[in-house]
This record gives C-alpha cells, sequence and structure tokens, in this order.
C-alpha cells in the first residue's frame, strides 16, 4: 500500500520468480479513518478505482517494476488516492521469457 504522496512505485520479485498481479487499484476503496489517514482531500469517495490494466501491463511476468504516479490518470479529483497492489512472486511458466526490470 502506498499512499498518493510517494511519486515512484517499485515492486519486485526475488531471482527467478516473477511478478503475478492479483489485485490492483490506484484510488480508494475504504475511509480515511482505515488507510492513509495522514493524508485528506476535501471528498471522500471510497468508489474510487482505476489503474489496474496499468499495474497489469507494466508489471505482469516481469522480475521487478517501477510505477509513476504521473502514469495513473485522476478519476476522483478532490480524493486522497493510494496505489494498493497484491501480487505473487511465482516460478515462470514454461516458455515465459523474464524481463528483468520493467
Amino acid at each position: 500500500m502506498f499512499c498518493s504522496d510517494v511519486n515512484v512505485y517499485d515492486l519486485g520479485c526475488t531471482r527467478n520468480l516473477v511478478l503475478m498481479i492479483t489485485y490492483a487499484n490506484y484510488g480508494r476503496t475504504a475511509p480515511y479513518t482505515e488507510v492513509c489517514s495522514e493524508h485528506t482531500g476535501s471528498k471522500e469517495n471510497t468508489n474510487c478505482i482505476s489503474g489496474s490494466d496499468i499495474v497489469q501491463s507494466a508489471c505482469s511476468g516481469k522480475q521487478q517494476c517501477t510505477l509513476h504516479k504521473s502514469n495513473f490518470t485522476d478519476v476522483c479529483q478532490d480524493t486522497t488516492k493510494y496505489l494498493d497492489v497484491h501480487y505473487q512472486c511465482i516460478t515462470p511458466s514454461a516458455g515465459m521469457c523474464i524481463d528483468s526490470y520493467g
């Protein structure tokens, strides 16, 4: 979980494993009292969902990836957002080429 004041997000796996993204959202689905409460926008939109496709295309199948805050669209203006990514480090399947850094 990365609060919105972070501009660069790094994800990675150990040697010979690759990222499998199981969930990703850049927005807000939890109230301020539960997540990133030190940062408050003027609205509390807890139905602010975006960015899953960006994380998937940038990180899936790679050993490491870097995401920049500027990659994401501000779909819920005046709402403080965070990046929530759930992933597993898995052994690449047969024929899968390991991209060490994306």
